[in-house]
């Protein structure tokens, strides 16, 4: 590593060291905050040493170790709230799949209080988490149900309006491409799957139709260099009406399907 590379990184530490020590700790150096600080220079991630961080203005709890809420996850589902807000529609059925600590259908539930959102996700530690950020965010039982279920595979036979997910989407073969401290700290399971990143993307394009309304909406995020894949191979041009988003990146990343 050159001087230049290491003085970025000893910046970087020394803004997650301010950010710990102000969000957890109120500006007091206590011994627990000496504690989290060596747990920082070991590459734990600063938002869970923190234990939570936000997301479109919801407490997302990280106690569980979920997948860590991204910033370009935040950037499509803003527009899409930004949407849903302008076409005037209310009581819609949405489902986040693959919910990981819940922050998608929790911001939902949030911004647009007549929606009803239920949430799969197939690993225990997340089903905990999403129902403790369902407590922190106070979002009603009425309007959420949280199922145990890989993909599709045990949700209910009912029709939404709108299914959004982040599946697992990297490539095994990009895991180089992956900086050390998610391999280090993140669940893989959220992270990669098989078929060079794609067995998700095909298997929730092809199962979304039965669980969609007519002109309902499919939204996948996805890896960058996946969209020509996707838009080639993958979606089944009779059955969707596609549109694909760049994040605030300008990169690729998400799909908007529109079922016909």
């Amino acid at each position: 590593m050159d001087e230049f590379s290491k003085h970025l990184g000893g910046e970087q530490f020394k803004k997650e060291e301010i950010w710990l020590l102000e969000e957890k700790y109120n500006g007091v150096k206590t011994n627990a905050f000496l504690l989290d600080v060596a747990r920082l220079k070991k590459g734990e991630p600063v938002d869970y040493v923190i234990g939570f961080t936000s997301f479109l203005g919801c407490h997302i709890d990280l106690s569980n170790f979920p997948l860590i809420p991204r910033t370009e996850t935040e950037f499509w589902l803003e527009k899409i709230i930004k949407k849903i807000v302008e076409s005037k529609k209310e009581n819609l059925q949405c489902l986040d799949l693959f919910s990981g600590s819940g922050c998608i259908g929790i911001a939902l539930a949030s911004r647009l209080k007549s929606v009803k959102v239920d949430f799969g996700d197939n690993n225990e530690n997340c089903l905990k988490q999403i129902k403790k950020n369902l407590e922190k965010n106070k979002i009603e039982d009425f309007r959420i149900n949280i199922y145990k279920s890989n993909c599709f595979d045990n949700i209910p036979k009912k029709k939404y309006d709108y299914i959004l997910t982040n599946p697992p989407y990297i490539a095994h073969k990009r895991e180089r491409n992956i900086q050390k401290s998610v391999l280090d700290w993140e669940p893989i399971d959220a992270l990669f799957a098989k078929d060079d990143g794609f067995y998700y993307i095909k298997k929730i394009i092809k199962e979304a139709p039965a669980f969609l309304v007519k002109n309902g909406i499919l939204i996948i995020e996805f890896d960058s260099c996946q969209k020509e894949t996707i838009e080639k191979e993958l979606i089944q041009k009779e059955i969707y009406k596609p549109t694909f988003w760049k994040d605030q990146f300008e990169k690729w990343r998400v799909v908007v399907l529109e079922k016909k």
